[in-house]
């Protein structure tokens, strides 16, 4: 997040908890371990301003690591870009509801496992999952996002549909590409043959 060329692999805090930050999420950044480690206990914005001092007088910085001056002088923008989505209610709301049960992570490894298994889960959507529309109301406090969650919904009734493996995901894949749910895509089909009644639908069985 800070220098914008390493993967983010920790957490920081914007405000260090020794100098009064709070152990919270909306203290946190993503950040990679070079930036956490160079970082050492000043705030984002304070580090960013002895960066750029360190390039104005590196005599007086001596041997001081420092990110290249366009990328320090980014670092506001990026913490406050940062901020403002991991703050926005929907997106919280989103990963409140799909991962507050999970287990704490205890250390770098389940850390970087339960990431990658998110980053993973909302690939799959061909957009956020917190953008799709949701009932208004609902008698339990849990997601009802349609594209993700969408057989809540008192309008929706779920049946089966067989694919092989390779038609699943031809099926993903046309919907990725069109911007919607793979059931949406399915729903669209149906309904236009309801509609329609073009094919005979027991053509391949007879």
């Amino acid at each position: 997040m800070f220098c914008e060329m390493a993967v983010s692999q920790t957490i920081d805090h914007q405000e260090p908890v020794a100098s009064g930050g709070a152990d919270i999420w909306w203290n946190y950044l993503p950040a990679c371990t070079s930036c956490n480690l160079r970082k050492n206990g000043k705030s984002a914005i304070h580090w960013a301003v002895d960066m750029q001092m360190a390039h104005m007088q590196p005599t007086a910085y001596g041997k001081m690591k420092r990110l290249p001056l366009s990328v320090c002088a980014g670092i506001k923008d990026r913490v406050s870009a940062t901020h403002a989505e991991i703050r926005e209610f929907a997106r919280r709301e989103w990963f409140r509801h799909h991962y507050a049960d999970k287990p704490r992570p205890r250390n770098k490894g389940e850390v970087l496992s339960l990431v990658a298994g998110c980053q993973k889960k909302l690939a799959a959507y061909p957009y956020p999952p917190w953008e799709s529309p949701e009932l208004t109301e609902y008698p339990r406090d849990v997601c009802t996002r349609k594209i993700c969650c969408g057989q809540k919904h008192p309008d929706w009734n779920l049946i089966d549909v067989y694919l092989s493996e390779k038609e699943r995901a031809e099926l993903e894949e046309h919907a990725f590409r069109l911007g919607i749910h793979r059931g949406d895509l399915v729903t669209t089909i149906l309904r236009q043959f309801l509609r329609d009644k073009l094919i005979d639908p027991l053509h391949d069985l007879h």
